[in-house]
């Protein structure tokens, strides 16, 4: 995925909706987001979605064109199977609980299309890797 700035250089708070706080976390306070010695590579959000159903938004929706950008797009993102399983027109405004990947962070900066979708973007207290299921975690969509 092409990117359009540095990706040491996080400037999210300018996107509408989106918590400006999160520019810390995952910049110079990631140290201090996440205890010391046991940050996770998964960043718990909270996310508002627009005219898309959290099914629809964890694989990818219209806002992903490419097949090679779309399985790195769903490797970023974990929506509670809770939120998942709903129908597809439950999708006025939706809000769901994620895990996510600091290439989640990219998509959001690079895609506007994304961004139309996602009307609301928080972050969530730090959780750190005993927080995780072990092993692989499931994939959008993956039934208990």
């Amino acid at each position: 995925m092409a990117t359009s700035q540095p990706k040491g250089e996080q400037n999210f708070a300018r996107f509408p909706g989106v918590d400006p706080y999160i520019d810390w976390a995952l910049g110079a306070g990631r140290s201090h987001y996440f205890l010391p010695g046991r940050q996770s590579k998964w960043v718990p959000v909270l996310l508002r979605l627009k005219g898309i159903s959290p099914a629809a938004f964890a694989q990818g929706g219209s806002f992903i064109k490419r097949d090679d950008e779309r399985v790195q797009w769903q490797a970023s993102l974990r929506i509670s199977p809770f939120s998942t399983n709903f129908r597809d027109d439950d999708a006025d405004m939706s809000y769901c609980a994620a895990m996510t990947t600091s290439d989640f962070f990219d998509f959001v900066r690079d895609s506007p299309s994304l961004r139309e979708v996602l009307a609301g973007l928080s972050l969530g207290l730090p959780l750190d890797s005993e927080s995780l299921p072990s092993g692989d975690a499931r994939k959008p969509g993956d039934r208990p």
